[in-house]
C-alpha cells in the first residue's frame, strides 16, 4: 500500500503503470523481471511504475485498493494510471509483456486513450 501511495504522490501528471502480482503466483515470478526492465527503459522514463505485492491474507490493502476503484481479482494484472485515475479499459490481466509495453507507448502520446486498446477491440 506505500508503494502505490508514493507512486501517486510522485507521478504528478505523469502516467503510473501498476503491477499487481503475488509471490506465490509462478508467472507473476517470470513477469515481474520484464516489469522492472520496463521502469528502468529510457523509452519509458516518462512513467511511474509502481509494483505491489498483494497477499492473500492481506484484507486490510485488499480494501484500500477497493475503496480507492482498483478491485484486483487475479494475478498478474496491469493497472493503468493518469492524474490518479484509472484507464479502466487499459487494465490489462496476463503474462503478454508486449501487450503491457503497447499499451504504455499508447498511454504516454496519450492516442485515442477513450478508445481504448485496440487489442480488445471485437
Amino acid at each position: 500500500v506505500t508503494e502505490w501511495k508514493e507512486a501517486l504522490a510522485s507521478a504528478g501528471d505523469r502516467p503510473v503503470a501498476a503491477l499487481f502480482s503475488s509471490s506465490s503466483d509462478m508467472g507473476c515470478r517470470i513477469i515481474e523481471p520484464m516489469f522492472n526492465r520496463m521502469s528502468t527503459a529510457a523509452d519509458f522514463s516518462d512513467v511511474e511504475f509502481v509494483k505491489v505485492q498483494l497477499k492473500p491474507d492481506d484484507g486490510l490493502a485488499m480494501q484500500i485498493f477497493d475503496e480507492n476503484g482498483v478491485a484486483i481479482t487475479s494475478t498478474p494484472t496491469f493497472v493503468f494510471l493518469l492524474e490518479c485515475l484509472e484507464l479502466r479499459k487499459w487494465r490489462f490481466q496476463g503474462m503478454d509483456i508486449s501487450k503491457v509495453a503497447q499499451r504504455i507507448n499508447r498511454i504516454i502520446t496519450r492516442d485515442r486513450l477513450d478508445d481504448g486498446p485496440e487489442d480488445d477491440v471485437a
